[in-house]
């Protein structure tokens, strides 16, 4: 018994939450949506045949139904096409450059390969040998080309070809490339790469002027001016658009399809907000049996209590009485033995009570004194034995006190524990009350955003059936004066109970 006396409020809870939420969430599925499957298949159903549809949905891993915005005229019901992604370049990833204006002009005049690959260079961030051993075969080629074009001069002459100093820097020294952008937005660190030599350049750079001829350079022609941009078509005047607005939306508003599917909306509102009362007073009504089951099992408590102080204050006023009997008891027979001696003190002492034929005694001095004492002690009994008698009364007297002190304690931790416990419910109460405004605000919301993609969807099938427009219905209206009436249908209960507890409370210390 004391062990459940000690259990805390928590453990006092008559239901699991996680079984009462499983519960709750059965009978809102089934009394309110009147579904079969969860409403997790339903959204996902829903988000399915919209992007089937072409209705542009956002396709994020934790897309749900509450991004799809109340404002269902503002959602575009045309197809986009969804290119693939674009991967940005990675640190690691080659980069592609385009070539200088000297590689192009001299790629339109000759078509003479070059020693190494083409223009196209690669940022690549491979090992220093990789590099080191590229660079050995670039000059290796460069020196064999060169003797290669010494035994060609020693044997015929070459026209002459006035070198560019634009073209001559850019043979000796690359091009300055920008650099690629990687994925994280950071420009990657390129390393330079030996510059591919073609064979008329190395003939520009080494052949002497004295034996060159003069060649006509044409420059190459201008590039064709870029095409203007496409001209979109020009946006319908206000006034056309808002006659286009109001026949859609009047052309939804007489559809019998929309009708239907908004009056369905309007009756699964009803039984939402039948539901949402319904389990509020669940709720009321749960809390103030809670409430009253702790106030009874108090109350018996502190019956319990009562009834034991007071058979403990009775049997300790039985055996103090016990203790003053037994003590009269003792002081008479002390009283009685006294009297006893006095008598047989004084026949002594008395010379005429002498008996014939006993021998004749001699009272002293110290019989008298004897006599004399005895005297004083009769005399003074009476108050030493009321003495006595208050002495013990008075320490039957302070340990009663000690008893009902002690009994008094005990009552007001009882009383105390029993305030603890009630504000412990009070909290918990709250916050359960908050939890289940949170809960039905969610599930409203939620509500709401299969309603609107419903209507997207029953509007998108018509449109591709008709050809024709089909505007967004009238939103479905939450009464906000409900709220403040349940509020105040709550707040007067709130009172009525407490008023109730208040004087159960009260009528629990009178007993």
């Amino acid at each position: 018994m004391a062990t459940s006396n000690k259990r805390s409020i928590s453990e006092r809870q008559p239901f699991d939450l996680s079984v009462q939420k499983q519960i709750n969430d059965d009978s809102y599925r089934m009394k309110v949506l009147q579904l079969d499957q969860t409403e997790d298949e339903v959204d996902q159903r829903f988000l399915q045949t919209a992007l089937e549809l072409g209705i542009n949905v956002p396709q994020d891993p934790e897309t749900t139904l509450e991004i799809v915005t109340s404002n269902i005229g503002a959602v575009d019901l045309d197809s986009a096409p969804v290119g693939p992604p674009v991967q940005p370049p990675s640190r690691t990833s080659q980069s592609i450059h385009t070539a200088s204006d000297s590689s192009i002009e001299q790629q339109r005049h000759r078509k003479t390969p070059s020693l190494t690959a083409t223009s196209i260079t690669s940022a690549s961030l491979s090992s220093a040998s990789s590099r080191k051993s590229n660079y050995v075969k670039v000059r290796e080629g460069f020196r064999r080309m060169s003797r290669l074009h010494r035994r060609k001069t020693l044997s015929a002459d070459v026209p002459f070809v006035p070198p560019r100093a634009s073209s001559m820097l850019r043979a000796v020294r690359p091009s300055i490339q920008p650099r690629p952008v990687t994925a994280d937005q950071l420009p990657a660190i390129s390393h330079p790469q030996p510059h591919a030599i073609t064979t008329d350049e190395m003939h520009t750079l080494i052949i002497p002027h004295k034996h060159a001829k003069s060649i006509d350079y044409n420059p190459p022609p201008p590039p064709p001016p870029p095409p203007p941009p496409p001209t979109s078509p020009p946006p319908p005047p206000p006034e056309e658009e808002i006659l286009a607005n109001v026949t859609a939306r009047r052309r939804s508003i007489s559809n019998p399809i929309l009708k239907k599917l908004h009056h369905a909306h309007l009756q699964e509102q009803i039984r939402f907000i039948t539901f949402e009362a319904s389990q509020n007073h669940l709720m009321r009504t749960r809390q103030l049996q809670h409430k009253r089951n702790i106030l009874a099992e108090y109350q018996q408590r502190q019956r319990d209590a009562n009834s034991r102080h007071t058979e403990a204050l009775n049997n300790l006023e039985q055996r103090q009485l016990d203790a003053e009997v037994d003590l009269n008891r003792q002081l008479e027979l002390e009283r009685q033995a006294c009297d006893t001696r006095l008598r047989h003190m004084q026949a002594y002492c008395n010379p005429r009570s002498t008996v014939q034929g006993m021998p004749d005694r001699v009272v002293t001095k110290n019989d008298y004194r004897q006599l004399e004492q005895q005297y004083h002690i009769r005399n003074g009994m009476d108050n030493l034995h009321a003495s006595r008698i208050n002495v013990l009364r008075e320490k039957q007297g302070k340990q009663t006190e000690r008893i009902m002190a002690k009994q008094e304690a005990e009552l007001e931790a009882l009383e105390s524990e029993f305030e603890r416990h009630n504000d412990e419910l009070d909290v918990n109460f709250e916050e359960e009350e908050r939890n289940l405004q949170q809960e039905f605000a969610e599930r409203k919301k939620r509500l709401i955003a299969r309603w609107n993609l419903a209507e997207l969807i029953e509007r998108r099938k018509l449109e591709l059936e008709k050809g024709v427009q089909y505007g967004p219905l009238p939103a479905v209206k939450w009464s906000h004066d409900s709220n403040g009436v349940r509020e105040r249908r709550d707040e007067r209960m709130r009172g009525e109970n407490a008023h109730e507890v208040s004087m159960a409370y009260d009528a629990m210390n009178m007993i």
